[in-house]
């Protein structure tokens, strides 16, 4: 499980490397991704536009 939270936190370029002076601006940056990362995974998958259109249609 830490390892599959630190690639999705290497995903973000501003923390894969720390270029952060002060460590509360660093973890600052990692909450914000973490809430930004959990809040996607909560939330259901958008449908295309094109599977909206597709499905209303009636074949007769």
């Amino acid at each position: 499980i830490v390892e599959r939270t630190f690639g999705w936190i290497n995903r973000w370029r501003r923390l894969s490397k720390d270029y952060e002076h002060l460590t509360e601006t660093s973890e600052c940056t990692i909450r914000v991704v973490m809430i930004y990362l959990m809040a996607r995974r909560l939330a259901p998958p958008k449908r295309h536009r094109r599977e909206r259109r597709s499905r209303r249609r009636r074949v007769i």
